[in-house]
């Protein structure tokens, strides 16, 4: 498995969101299964509201907590495995990251399909994701450069683009 740190273990960050968190059936469990299959240290998040206990105990290396926010844990993390919502993909991309998505519904599985498509990201169904399913996905992504790469050039060009002052500067121009 391929890591940003050298020397160190690859580190995964899983979430489902704030919406479909609560209604994935067993997907968190079959998640953690996987997930803690792996050599790699992984925090997962469960949104608030949900008791991490009620998922009963984890490996070592596997944290679940309720809430972290995205911009904390997405700078020290080398794959995020995530429902593909707008806000979570968006934020990987944003950090160079590619992602293992297992879409819940609304606009999820169009960006799972577009994201994988564009080589940014692997989907698998989550309704029938077995947890082998989701470490053997998560271990291929570790390993894939080019597409490591195709998610740091998407960061590249998010990082290119104008911050908030200039657009806002652009728009008041526009209107006049």
């Amino acid at each position: 498995m391929r890591s940003h740190r050298a020397g160190s273990r690859p580190r995964v960050y899983a979430t489902l969101g704030t919406i479909f968190n609560k209604t994935s059936g067993d997907l968190f469990e079959r998640l953690l299964d996987g997930l803690g299959a792996l050599d790699a240290d992984v925090v997962v998040t469960i949104g608030r509201g949900l008791d991490p206990a009620d998922l009963g105990a984890q490996p070592p290396h596997v944290r679940v907590v309720p809430f972290v926010p995205q911009s904390e844990v997405l700078p020290g993390v080398d794959v995020v495995v995530s429902h593909g919502g707008s806000g979570s993909l968006v934020a990987a991309l944003a950090h160079g990251l590619p992602s293992v998505l297992l879409p819940l519904g609304a606009d999820q599985p169009h960006n799972a399909v577009r994201a994988a498509e564009l080589g940014l990201a692997s989907s698998l169904d989550a309704a029938d994701a077995t947890p082998e399913a989701i470490a053997e996905q998560v271990e291929t992504v570790l390993r894939d450069d080019a597409m490591r790469a195709r998610c740091g050039a998407v960061a590249d060009a998010v990082r290119a683009l104008p911050d908030v002052t200039a657009a806002v500067a652009a728009l008041e121009d526009a209107v006049g």
